[in-house]
């Protein structure tokens, strides 16, 4: 989102005056395979990570607002919606993923089916090879005199390879 310009009336000295407020909020989202995805490449050339099905991925979400903030919150909520749920909000316990503030970044909460409490979530092991993962990530609960800013991005992430997750293969 770039700069927005909202109005509110403020009394001073008793007496109403309209007052402009400026606010923009930009928002950078980095993904990457979970730090226990040992088998992960990474390709300069395309920017996108090569990993297998079934593996975890970590996404770091940090906002900025700028202009007349004094009045603003800083980002409090995120939230990730992934495509072998066809993006669906109708549940958001069920589908997406709510992102939660962890210093100055929002990460995901970590994940009860993780044998370790990582903050990630696990890519489906029937996802299509050689396949963008796309996922949809928004940043919002930023409060201003205005009202709530919010931010999205689509990202391509990954491109998968063949999964390593089949049984061994029996000729008899």
């Amino acid at each position: 989102m770039s700069g927005r310009t909202y109005s509110n009336a403020v009394i001073l000295s008793g007496e109403a005056h309209k007052v402009y407020y400026t606010v923009s909020l930009n928002a950078e989202m980095s993904i990457a395979p979970s730090q226990r995805c040992y088998t992960a490449t990474y390709s300069n050339s395309t920017g996108l990570y090569t990993m297998k099905s079934g593996y975890g991925i970590e996404i770091t979400m940090n906002s900025h607002i700028s202009g007349d903030t004094a009045f603003c919150t800083g980002a409090q909520i995120g939230n990730v919606l992934f495509p072998e749920f066809n993006y669906n909000r109708e549940s958001s316990a069920k589908y997406n993923r709510l992102l939660e503030k962890v210093g100055n970044d929002l990460v995901f909460k970590k994940n009860e089916y993780s044998t370790y409490g990582d903050r990630v979530h696990f890519t489906p092991i029937w996802y299509p090879d050689n396949k963008y993962y796309t996922v949809y990530a928004e940043v919002f609960d930023v409060w201003c005199p205005a009202g709530q800013l919010s931010i999205s991005h689509w990202r391509n992430v990954m491109e998968r390879a063949a999964d390593g997750l089949h049984g061994a293969d029996s000729h008899e």
